[in-house]
């Protein structure tokens, strides 16, 4: 089994003198992963070294349906996946442990090609924020105020400041307010025997709706970061950029996750007083077990909607993918706000009669459940 010592001596290989933290400010990447092979823990080290960088521009989407669009991209062709984001001079050095595989990967990453191919999958409404910070007597607090206008770009978000601010209230042409009245930076931490700096960074804004008056966020961003280095002086310099950089990350993503969660939750009010006024209501139908991968979920899905598509009264029948998950897909549909639902089940069961496991079942809501 490989011991501990033997990771970090392939990490000294790699990286010469640079450290993991030190190296992210260089743009350099770092990918460390297991596989039943080699080519599979080589594989899953790239897209590690990846994920890192990820999380540093998308904060939590990195985990979401985000992280799963680029997977997706990654197991398509992950050759072309490794060209578009790292050096061709990547450095990989692989282990054998046991019936198992050890590698490492540490290059240059092209933080240019993700920032663009994230805008491009994050989409989205494109909204204008009015922003204003406090004075501190900290000049430090100004850089993260200077990189928030390429973090909300990356959203399709703009975000004014000074006259530009002023001047789209004036002509009720901005969205939201975005208020950012503290930004302090902790005493910087240095171990002089680990040569070592740890720091944090506490950000506290309000986030309002102009049209309304509403409050969507004042919870406080708390990001932190560790350099290494022998130089106090200049690992706070380096401290300073990754806590500007990333509370600046954290604010774009929690800003963006609040507005269309807001935007959501207010199309759903729209939209079910506009049925409410046609006498309709809007329902779901989850098909458990199913996820849209095999065929024969595919199968029942197709004959799902078919079947709610024949369904006197029913209509609007489409698939929530945003509601969908592995373990169960979601599909919406409207019909009659009176709708009985034991009537509804009966329908479900007639039209899957063929499946001597199918059931169905309704659990209020508008929210009907079926799986075989």
């Amino acid at each position: 089994m490989i011991k501990k010592i033997g990771v970090i001596a392939l990490f000294a290989a790699l990286l010469g003198s640079q450290s993991a933290e030190t190296s992210w400010a260089q743009d350099q990447v770092v990918g460390v992963a297991y596989g039943e092979t080699e080519v599979e823990a080589l594989n899953e080290a790239y897209f590690e070294g990846f994920r890192s960088r990820l999380e540093l521009v998308a904060s939590d989407e990195a985990s979401g349906q985000v992280g799963d669009r680029f997977r997706r991209d990654f197991e398509r062709s992950n050759v072309e996946f490794r060209n578009r984001y790292f050096s061709l001079d990547t450095a990989e050095r692989c282990l054998p442990e046991g019936a198992r595989f050890l590698c490492e990967i540490a290059g240059q990453f092209n933080s240019s090609a993700l920032r663009n191919d994230l805008a491009a999958v994050l989409g989205g409404q494109a909204y204008t924020f009015v922003a204003s910070a406090a004075e501190s007597d900290d000049p430090r607090a100004s850089f993260v105020v200077d990189q928030l206008t390429g973090e909300f770009a990356i959203y399709n978000h703009r975000i004014l400041f000074g006259a530009s601010s002023r001047e789209a209230i004036r002509n009720e042409s901005a969205n939201f307010s975005l208020a950012i009245y503290e930004a302090s930076f902790s005493v910087f931490e240095f171990d002089r025997y680990l040569g070592r700096s740890n720091g944090s960074l506490t950000i506290r804004f309000r986030l309002l709706d102009l049209e309304s008056g509403e409050t969507l966020a004042v919870e406080p961003v708390v990001v932190t970061a560790s350099v290494t280095g022998s130089n106090a002086s200049a690992n706070e310099a380096m401290l300073v950029e990754q806590l500007s950089s990333r509370g600046a990350v954290e604010i774009a993503a929690t800003v963006n996750a609040e507005v269309a969660t807001y935007a959501d939750r207010r199309s759903s009010i729209s939209e079910a007083s506009n049925l409410a006024e046609l006498g309709r209501s809007a329902f779901s139908v989850r098909a458990v077990g199913v996820n849209r991968r095999d065929r024969d979920s595919r199968e029942f899905l197709r004959y799902l909607r078919e079947a709610l598509n024949a369904m006197e009264g029913v209509d609007g029948v489409e698939t929530d993918f945003d509601a969908s998950s592995e373990t169960g897909t979601v599909v919406n549909f409207t019909a009659p706000a009176d709708l009985n639902p034991d009537e509804m089940i009966d329908r479900f069961y007639e039209a899957f009669d063929y499946l001597d496991s199918f059931y169905a079942d309704y659990f209020g809501q508008q929210e009907f459940e079926i799986g075989y």
